[in-house]
């Protein structure tokens, strides 16, 4: 997190996705208990576990439940842009007039929301403080609000300050 790497992770799994598909068109078969199976996955990380791992199939097929971001930070920024952008239209919230923002999380999301204070971009992407104050401020929330500029908006800035996490 917090780097370059990060964004095209997701682009390396669709073309591998998207590789494995064409091959297997052309007939490329792979091992049908890779994920259980002796010297499969499961085995490589346990040492043949007892799994009941349910993968679908059709329309329920797991692959079907991912997620799409609809900003251009990390997933689990998600729904709190989501309900700060509600919050603010329906209470006619103004940014400059908001004290104080305190996020509760889980004990997992310091370790990834790890920059209070981004340096770059990328940071930036992985920084509950930037992505609460752009939201209070009204940005768009798409990569406009993720620019070297948006790290030295003043008005920004100023809110990042204002935002506390607390597990």
């Amino acid at each position: 997190t917090g780097s370059a790497a990060h964004v095209v992770e997701a682009g390396f799994a669709a073309r591998d996705g998207i590789m494995a598909a064409q091959l297997a068109a052309r007939g490329l078969a792979g091992n049908p208990s890779i994920l259980d199976g002796r010297a499969g996955y499961f085995d490589a990380l346990a040492g043949q576990p007892d799994i009941d791992l349910q993968l679908g199939s059709g329309s329920d097929f797991r692959v079907m439940a991912v997620g799409q971001k609809k900003y251009p930070c990390c997933y689990m920024l998600q729904r709190i842009i989501d309900t700060t952008k509600q919050l603010v239209a329906d209470e006619n919230i103004l940014a400059d007039d908001v004290a104080r923002v305190t996020v509760e999380v889980n004990a997992a999301f310091p370790a990834i929301m790890k920059y209070p204070v981004p340096h770059d971009v990328e940071e930036a992407r992985f920084s509950l403080p930037h992505v609460v104050a752009a939201t209070l401020v009204g940005e768009p929330m798409d990569v406009r609000t993720f620019s070297a500029a948006k790290l030295a908006d003043g008005h920004i800035l100023e809110q990042r300050g204002k935002v506390d996490m607390v597990v």
